[in-house]
């Protein structure tokens, strides 16, 4: 063995200890003595890559690669560079190379059909993970990633069958503990989910998205109250605080600032919930006051992606960024004010607020409860979503909005409001388009309840868990076991957005789920002129519905203050076809005027608000 394999088989050694400074300065020790050494070019290149310096990375790896044209294995790590940097294109082409090289390696056929996941390019992706197993049967990790292949699909009884095979092989896997969790959620089965979660943090005590799954979930169920919840969520916000081990207690924002830097953390700044509920608002803001940063967690774009992005000066990605490089990118911006519009849905960063890169940190959004998270120090709410009685159930100080804290962004899409469908069809159809994992089962029993009292009735439920035939039978079997047929109900999956709303023409009335209740869907289908019954809830997110009730004013009377009121109401007002049909007419040019469309009234609203804030902390 030569001297310069010997020194490799040392700083290999090290490296794999994570003693990355003594590593580096073997491999640079090598290249001094042989320039084209290829162990030393590709080790030091992954090497570059791990601590943060892809730049770096990419000269090294591309000169082993350059240099030693057969070999495969610079060429998987060149494209494990660029999957973190999130240049798919060239990734997918550096795996594609190596496999020519290479053709029967299941790694590699692995790494690609995770970065056509990340592409989009399901079907491939697929084909891909099917070669790796031809190759390797028991692969786990392939096992669970096609399993997020067949969720992000709508396929969530093959997802769900990966997972399980998954843990066959491997019962101590903690992700994918959780990515069954969130199958089983999906499913509306939430009692399996909570277990499953829970298994996740068993083995991954510091897990943080199943610890944020477990947080979401509950909000879905009846059998959590606030303070359990809370005490959950600070748990979490325990956590990630221990773990930002060098906190900002200076910034170099301006001061006093002649406009607020604000910056936006969010996946999800496309057609999504948060999307719609952003769009207006931001085009009204005063650009003279407020100047918006974008931090996106995760790259997809698209056409609403690209209508908001000129409202933002800076587009920054924090995608293959780790908390605390994200945490300095966003201090190195001058950042006044951060605002997470994710709370604990997918794709958030809450624990880069755990660094405090901004000197005021918000919630807002795209989020029903606490974060947990104490560096984050106001969230949004309004009178009716965060009463001041229910204060003691947030680490953060709520910062009341006047009348609401949602303003919704017209559809861009041309529907007329249709007739009320029960004129023609001779029976009452009540809807509901929300996510299948807000029918607890509570709810159902209350739907049942209502269908078995109203005759004829349906009920027309649609969502993308509904795209596939098994899940359907198993919506009919629960309502069937509450003596409700298969015939009274109407179940369809996802459908493009004007398709979709367009459905709400064959919905007299929207039924909202509890303790979950709608809020995009809420407001969706009042615009299409469909009211809706909401239960009166016990915390912020329960308490959604009230809220828009309330600001879309004809609906007021609308709001239950338990189950068997629920019931008595939509008996009541199923009863009486001329009231619904004028209300029907009358429901879109109402909801118009009200706060929840008000966009540059809304705009005027947070912009005070932010700057309050700033002057606060300034005194």
């Amino acid at each position: 063995m030569s001297s310069c394999e010997i020194k490799i088989s040392s700083a290999i050694r090290l490296h794999q200890a994570g003693q990355y400074e003594k590593a580096e300065a073997i491999y640079r020790d090598v290249l001094v003595a042989e320039p084209d050494n290829f162990d030393a070019l590709h080790l030091l290149g992954v090497l570059a890559s791990q601590v943060g310096r892809p730049d770096e990375a990419l000269e090294l790896l591309g000169r082993a690669v350059q240099k030693h044209k057969a070999q495969p294995t610079a060429l998987i790590s060149l494209g494990n560079t660029l999957t973190s940097l999130g240049r798919y294109d060239e990734a997918v082409k550096n795996y594609r190379h190596a496999l020519d090289i290479e053709p029967n390696c299941a790694g590699t056929h692995y790494n690609l059909g995770n970065v056509l996941h990340f592409l989009d390019r399901n079907d491939e992706a697929v084909a891909c993970y099917r070669k790796a197993l031809n190759i390797k049967p028991d692969y786990t990790d392939v096992y669970n990633h096609l399993g997020n292949v067949f969720r992000k699909l709508g396929r969530l009884l093959e997802a769900e069958e990966n997972f399980r095979r998954a843990l066959e092989l491997n019962p101590n896997a903690p992700g994918v503990h959780n990515n069954l969790g969130n199958i089983l959620m999906d499913l509306g089965r939430l009692d399996e989910a909570e277990s499953s979660f829970r298994r996740a943090l068993e083995l991954r005590p510091d897990y943080y998205d199943a610890h944020s799954n477990l947080l979401l979930l509950q909000t879905y169920s009846v059998h959590h109250d606030g303070d359990s919840h809370l005490e959950l969520a600070r748990s979490y916000g325990c956590m990630v605080g221990r773990r930002a081990a060098e906190k900002f207690t200076s910034w170099t924002c301006e001061q006093p600032p002649e406009r607020l830097r604000v910056g936006l953390v969010s996946g999800d700044l496309n057609n999504h919930p948060v999307g719609y509920f952003l769009e207006n608002v931001l085009a009204q803001l005063n650009t003279s006051r407020i100047e918006l940063l974008a931090y996106a967690t995760q790259r997809t774009c698209d056409d609403l992606t690209a209508r908001i992005m000129p409202s933002f000066t800076e587009w920054r990605q924090l995608q293959g960024l780790d908390d605390r490089a994200a945490a300095h990118l966003i201090h190195g911006d001058g950042v006044h004010i951060l605002i997470d519009l994710a709370g604990h849905t997918a794709h958030n960063r809450l624990p880069v607020f755990a660094w405090k890169p901004a000197p005021i940190q918000v919630c807002w959004l795209g989020y029903g409860s606490t974060t947990g998270v104490a560096e984050i120090d106001y969230i949004l709410g309004n009178p009716y979503s965060t009463p001041t009685k229910d204060a003691h159930r947030f680490t953060e100080t709520i910062w009341q909005m006047p009348e609401t804290s949602l303003c919704f962004s017209l559809p861009n899409v041309n529907l007329e409001v249709a007739p009320l469908p029960a004129l023609s069809n001779g029976f009452v159809t009540f809807g509901c388009f929300n996510n299948l994992a807000k029918l607890n089962d509570e709810v159902v029993g209350v739907w049942a309840r209502i269908l078995k009292a109203v005759p004829n009735s349906r009920l027309f439920l649609k969502n993308k868990q509904l795209g596939e035939s098994a899940v359907c039978r198993s919506v009919i079997e629960r309502f069937a076991a509450r003596g409700v047929s298969g015939e009274r109900l109407l179940l369809e999956g996802r459908s493009p957005r004007a398709e979709y709303l367009k459905a709400y023409s064959r919905v007299d009335i929207v039924l909202d789920p509890f303790p979950f209740p709608g809020g995009t869907t809420t407001v969706e289908g009042l615009w299409m002129g469909v009211p809706f019954i909401t239960r009166q809830g016990n915390r912020l997110i329960s308490h959604q519905g009230e809220m828009i009730a309330h600001n879309c004013e004809l609906l007021s009377g609308w709001i239950a203050k338990d189950d068997d009121e629920y019931v008595a109401k939509v008996l009541n007002f199923s009863s009486d076809m001329e009231y619904l049909k004028g209300l029907r007419a009358i429901l879109r040019r109402h909801l118009l005027l009200s706060p929840l469309f008000n966009a540059s009234r809304f705009a005027l609203n947070l912009d005070a608000a932010l700057w309050e804030m700033w002057e606060r902390f300034e005194t």
